[in-house]
């Protein structure tokens, strides 16, 4: 039996917010489509995915409801993973270089 959609968006963390007529999907981790393309995403769980993972969950864990969300949309999502893009094109073109 698999769990209903709204279980599944519980447990992944995601939420829908409203404002207004408008609502908006957040959720305390990036969907696989807005992972995907990112420069987290080197086609395994490296090293760094691990680092930034656990430093998230920190991040989670230790929240006390002061400051900046901690949900985000898939824009913002896209927005925080951006500088990693820069390290996989850095990436890419030092192995395109050794070969």
């Amino acid at each position: 039996m698999f769990p209903s959609s709204t279980l599944l968006n519980f447990h992944l963390g995601q939420r829908d917010q409203s404002q207004g007529e408008q609502t908006a999907e957040i959720s305390w981790w990036p969907k696989q489509s807005t992972w995907e393309g990112s420069g987290l995403d080197v086609g395994y769980w490296s090293t760094d995915n691990e680092v930034w993972f656990q430093k998230h969950l920190k991040v989670i864990h230790n929240y006390n409801g002061l400051g900046p969300a901690l949900c985000y949309s898939a824009a913002e999502w896209r927005n925080k993973l951006k500088y990693h893009r820069a390290n996989k094109i850095v990436g890419r073109s030092k192995d395109v270089a050794a070969e």
